[in-house]
């Protein structure tokens, strides 16, 4: 049996505008896994000197709430896992360990901060009117086919205290 190697680099990203920051030396990253709708942490031990000589770019790359800590298969470009960094404490030696969790976690502490209502709409198009209830972010895209999915109604208005992940879950429930 085959089993597929893939390489993988970890950078840094601003939280705010999604640029690429520093790409980090990682020493091991725990277990990461993903799991759509759900929440799921790392803790990742990055490298932050050599010799006693800090390396360029950890510091600003791994500060909590800012950044976000994002393993990429090197070969494809393609996003593996990603996490917000939410801490990071010293170590012996060289390294760090930094806590990440999903965005799912992030966006289980955000509300919807407008009224919003549907009719025969598409749940990929209500993922994207709830996504764009976060703000301070860069534009979130929703990719989706809508082919065979139902439509509903909806509304949700500020008084209910309705979180963005628990109308993504939401969501993620119809059939």
């Amino acid at each position: 049996i085959g089993v597929e190697v893939v390489k993988v680099e970890w950078w840094s990203f601003d939280f705010k505008t999604g640029a690429r920051g520093s790409q980090l030396h990682v020493g091991s990253a725990g277990k990461v896994s993903r799991i759509i709708g759900t929440s799921t942490d790392a803790t990742i031990r990055v490298r932050c000197s050599s010799d006693g000589v800090p390396l360029a770019g950890w510091d600003e790359g791994t500060a909590p709430g800012r950044n976000l800590i994002v393993a990429v298969d090197a070969d494809g470009d393609q996003i593996i896992w990603g996490g917000l960094v939410r801490d990071r404490s010293s170590t012996e030696g060289p390294w760090v360990d930094v806590s990440a969790n999903t965005l799912e976690a992030y966006l289980s502490r955000r509300y919807i901060n407008s009224a919003l209502t549907w009719t025969d709409a598409y749940p990929s198009t209500i993922a994207a009117d709830v996504l764009g209830q976060v703000t301070g972010l860069t534009p979130l895209t929703v990719s989706a086919t809508q082919a065979g999915s139902p439509v509903v109604d909806g509304f949700y208005n500020t008084a209910d205290n309705k979180r963005v992940g628990d109308v993504l879950a939401d969501l993620s429930a119809l059939a």
